[in-house]
């Protein structure tokens, strides 16, 4: 059996130089299911390492890793009063873990990222996937923001009073947002959460991004000019993002990102370098999803760990150390930043 392959010195270094974000990780759905303690090393299991135990904090040390955006997933199809004790259970397990490792903290904005990474912990802040979590109460915003989130991702795999998914229970590629939907991301821009585009439909997708008067993102996806696929958006969504000057986390599922369901490396590449040559590095990030009952991570990649050896494929592939620091956090640490303008001058 092969060794597997070491981050460079390079990497590792590039790594403590930046605070890297990872956009997208569901290890708060994993401890609200199993009991995960995502204070202790977790080993690997099964090939390709599939489904979860992808990230703890021993691991995201050992990655470098300043930031992670944790999911909160919500059942669409309990009641609303139940959707709301979700969200607040599982950010408190965030806080019960964070309270046992002092490697762990909340970090609200950009500026206690880089305060987290400047002292060597992990800022950890919440997204929750699909607004069906609001039920149609647009007060849950300012409320859930208080709990530590920070994104709201419109739709997951069913539709909302807000909006339809690309691929899910009620998708179709007809209908844009509704009244409820507009209303929720004026405001989401108004209480200071970011607008998350993952899982959306394309006419919802572009109707919420000329809506939108801050900078958004799409914490977690492929892009269909890099591989065709529903769940992967495409050049005119690409440019709704930049025209929000937002940024676009690639995921780490090669069943998104190339054909089959293996896949390495080289592909998470390929969909950056799409982003790249079509609207700019500036709007590069990543969103691995870990932890989110995806089938596999790349060949090279075991956890979050082995994140740093991204950097080095990156390296390899010719970019520079100042467009691989932007795509690793500084664009997500930039569309923080924005958002919290906007919201300031309200």
């Amino acid at each position: 059996m092969s060794q597997h392959p070491k981050p460079s010195q390079t990497a590792l270094d590039l790594h403590r130089a930046v605070p890297v974000v990872d956009l997208h990780a569901d290890t708060l759905l994993v401890t609200d299911m199993f009991a995960y303690d995502m204070t202790v090393r977790h080993a690997p299991h099964g090939p390709r390492s599939p489904l979860f135990w992808h990230v703890d904090v021993p691991r995201l040390v050992d990655a470098r890793v300043g930031g992670v955006g944790f999911g909160i997933v919500t059942n669409p199809l309990q009641s609303e009063e139940a959707r709301e004790r979700t969200v607040r259970r599982q950010a408190a397990h965030f806080r019960e873990a964070a309270s046992r490792d002092e490697r762990l903290v909340f970090a609200g904005s950009a500026a206690e990222l880089r305060a987290a990474h400047a002292s060597g912990r992990i800022g950890g802040f919440f997204g929750i996937e699909g607004a069906h979590a609001l039920g149609d109460r647009l007060d849950l915003l300012e409320s859930f923001f208080g709990e530590g989130v920070r994104y709201l991702t419109l739709v997951h795999f069913s539709d909302n009073a807000f909006a339809c998914p690309a691929q899910g229970l009620g998708r179709n590629q007809r209908d844009g947002l509704t009244e409820l939907g507009r209303a929720a991301v004026a405001e989401m821009n108004r209480v200071g959460l970011v607008v998350d585009l993952a899982h959306i439909n394309k006419p919802g997708f572009l109707e919420a991004a000329r809506l939108c008067d801050a900078p958004l993102w799409v914490t977690h996806t492929g892009v269909r000019g890099a591989f065709d696929h529903w769940r992967n958006i495409d050049d005119d969504m690409l440019r709704a993002v930049a025209e929000r000057d937002g940024c676009v986390g690639i995921i780490f599922f090669p069943g998104f990102l190339g054909r089959g369901t293996w896949g390495d490396l080289d592909q998470v590449v390929r969909h950056l370098e799409y982003v790249r040559a079509t609207i700019g590095v500036r709007h590069c990030a990543i969103g691995t999803d870990m932890d989110g009952f995806i089938s596999a991570l790349p060949r090279e990649i075991r956890d979050v760990a082995d994140l740093p050896l991204l950097t080095d494929a990156l390296l390899r592939a010719g970019w520079s150390d100042t467009e691989v620091e932007a795509t690793l956090g500084g664009n997500a640490l930039r569309v923080l930043e924005g958002v919290e303008r906007r919201a300031a001058t309200r």
